[in-house]
């Protein structure tokens, strides 16, 4: 799975997790600075056509362990 931009599905943005500020889900950066672990709830939020759709991959996305796939 691919991640997909702005233009291809609804807006994501933003992203944050409780007690931190939200970010811009388009900046990797701010996004890694939010320091969430796998297991950590975040919350996100989009708009726009496909919206659904790109919340629903970007959760699967978040939801891999992707240091444990590294691992093995």
């Amino acid at each position: 799975m691919t991640p997909r931009t702005d233009h291809e599905y609804g807006r994501v943005r933003p992203v944050t997790r409780e007690g931190r500020d939200p970010v811009d889900a388009r900046s990797l950066l701010s996004v890694l600075a939010l320091g969430a672990a796998h297991g950590d709830p975040v919350i996100l939020a989009a708009e726009g056509e496909g919206a659904e759709t790109a919340l629903e991959e970007l959760a699967v996305l978040l939801g891999r362990d992707h240091d444990a796939e590294d691992e093995g």
